[in-house]
């Protein structure tokens, strides 16, 4: 079985490297990424998502880092939530209620546990082959692979900013996937849980995406 931090890593991974122009060279990675074809969306995507996100108040905790292109990703996130910095070296932000998934990430996941990793790329990296900055639904349907299958796509404002998510569902597990437009780029943040577990925790990965931050330097 696909470990299912390797899941999320492939999820991000993949929009940072299908999302360049084709005369772009991938994002530098550590990280080593299956063969993944593309879903067929379903026939309509929603205006809203169905889940209120947690309020902020929620989430006690604030982590920030710095990723490989040098641009600050902060996020709160729950009390008693652990987190692991991968932003410098594979450019994600991964956390967790549970410790041991962190700590065994080849391993299942318990029950009740989820991971949710965030990582961001900048507006120039999301074009197409004509030079125009993808949608957001692209970019969140281009995680789909020949294991998980779409059953929900949303489009909606998520704090003061568009944002379209994606929940799949197959033998690997739940996946949330969460695209989110900011002024200096794209915020993902992809959350996986055990099959059938992600409805009790979509409103916290919610809550948490709204607070990410993706700050780029500015140099006098």
């Amino acid at each position: 079985m696909r470990s299912i931090r390797n899941l999320l890593i492939v999820a991000l991974a993949l929009l940072m490297i299908t999302a360049c122009s084709p005369n772009e060279e991938p994002l530098p990675t550590r990280m080593q990424f299956p063969t993944v074809t593309l879903a067929d969306m379903p026939a309509e995507v929603t205006e809203s998502p169905q889940v209120t996100p947690v309020a902020a108040d929620a989430l006690p905790q604030t982590f920030s880092g710095f990723d490989f292109l040098g641009r600050e990703i902060a996020a709160q996130y729950p009390a008693e939530w652990v987190v692991s910095d991968l932003l410098a070296t594979d450019g994600a932000l991964v956390m967790s209620n549970s410790q041991s998934a962190l700590d065994n990430p080849e391993a299942t996941l318990e029950s009740g546990a989820i991971l949710v990793t965030i990582s961001a790329i900048p507006a120039e990296f999301a074009m197409d082959e004509q030079g125009n900055v993808q949608s957001l639904v692209d970019l969140v349907r281009s995680v789909a692979t020949e294991s998980e299958a779409i059953t929900t796509v949303n489009e909606f404002m998520l704090s003061e900013f568009n944002a379209a998510q994606a929940n799949f569902t197959g033998e690997q597990g739940d996946l949330l996937v969460i695209v989110m437009e900011q002024a200096n780029g794209f915020v993902i943040v992809a959350a996986s849980t055990l099959q059938g577990e992600m409805s009790g925790q979509q409103a916290t990965v919610l809550g948490i995406a709204s607070t990410v931050q993706y700050i780029v330097p500015t140099f006098e």
